[in-house]
């Protein structure tokens, strides 16, 4: 998580966003089996999503926990949020909030969200989201610690 959170500080520095991250507990706790390169590639495709979303003097927060046999991490922004009816259909492919926004530049394809499922249930997790217009987005993560011999162990921090 803090490697996201360093590869997006300039960004997030530059539009006026604060990024932060919070660990809850020891930091060995959080570690779990996976895939670095691809738990890196949904943080990253959600932190950018944030910050695509998210207005000077805004926030983004990453958290993770640890909690029985699974870590939960949080990605949380301040943003413009997600009409209610538009929530069953974000993580669909090609699929884009504001079609009025979806043109323009820097706007994604609408596969960000996609394949960050697609990478959380390859990891046999689950991701969700919820949000509500002018509150921003929240979306949680819940990933296995024990994959045996599936992938090699990544720490999440």
């Amino acid at each position: 998580m803090t490697d996201v959170q360093v590869s997006f500080s300039g960004q997030a520095e530059a539009k006026g966003v604060a990024l932060g991250v919070d660990l809850a507990g020891d930091p060995a706790e959080l570690a779990l089996v996976g895939d670095a390169g691809r738990l890196d590639q949904v943080l990253s495709n959600l932190v950018a999503n944030a910050l695509r979303h998210t207005g000077e003097n805004g926030r983004i927060a990453l958290s993770a926990a640890r909690q029985a046999d699974a870590i939960h991490i949080t990605v949380a922004d301040t943003g413009e949020g997600i009409p209610a009816e538009t929530l069953p259909y974000v993580f669909n492919r090609f699929w884009r909030g504001d079609t009025a926004r979806s043109h323009t530049a820097g706007a994604g394809a609408g596969l960000g969200l996609a394949i960050a499922k697609q990478l959380v249930e390859a990891h046999q997790g689950t991701i969700a989201v919820t949000s509500a217009p002018g509150e921003g987005a929240q979306f949680h993560i819940s990933l296995p610690t024990d994959l045996s011999g599936t992938y090699p162990e990544t720490a999440v921090a």
